[in-house]
């Protein structure tokens, strides 16, 4: 995960590799199309490590448990704590409209469907679920979690730092 600026403001990014990329280090440039314009960053150098000494293990599966933001967290760790499955992440999103009041808050989950952890015990997910573009990141250390989760769905989106314990 890296994270980039974009007039001012920052944004985080997930990049997925290919299965065919070996361990070593390779230029990494981001692309981005904005209308009719491509902008390219500057190139940075990635290194690529073989998956070895994980801090996660079969004591981190099963179901965990928190809050982002006062609002209920809940994923599922398995396979020997490689793969978080089922996550609901409840956020409240912030909804612009046209009227006196001009925004509206609306509670909705940011789907986790499945994610390989690292052995670092990081986390991330990035995709498109239903209509709801989810992000979720984080890290799992021994028995405790933590993160952000981010969610858009239509013109409402809204994010929140979540922590998480295994139940």
């Amino acid at each position: 995960m890296s994270t980039a600026d974009a007039t001012g403001r920052t944004a985080d990014v997930a990049i997925r590799l290919p299965r065919s990329v070996r361990p070593g280090r390779y230029p990494l440039r981001a692309r981005a199309k904005v209308g009719d314009e491509t902008i390219t960053s500057p190139q940075r150098r990635l290194r690529v490590r073989k998956a070895a000494r994980w801090t996660t293990s079969k004591r981190q599966d099963g179901t965990w448990k928190g809050k982002a933001s006062g609002l209920p967290v809940k994923f599922r760790v398995s396979g020997g704590g490689r793969t978080i499955r089922a996550g609901q992440f409840q956020l409240a999103l912030l909804c612009p409209q046209a009227g006196t009041n001009p925004f509206t808050t609306q509670i909705a989950d940011a789907p986790l469907t499945r994610a390989k952890i690292a052995p670092d015990g990081s986390f991330v997910f990035a995709a498109v679920v239903s209509k709801h573009a989810s992000f979720v990141h984080g890290r799992i250390r021994g028995r405790r979690a933590s993160g952000s989760a981010s969610l858009s769905l239509g013109v409402c989106s809204g994010s929140a730092r979540f922590a998480a314990k295994r139940s």
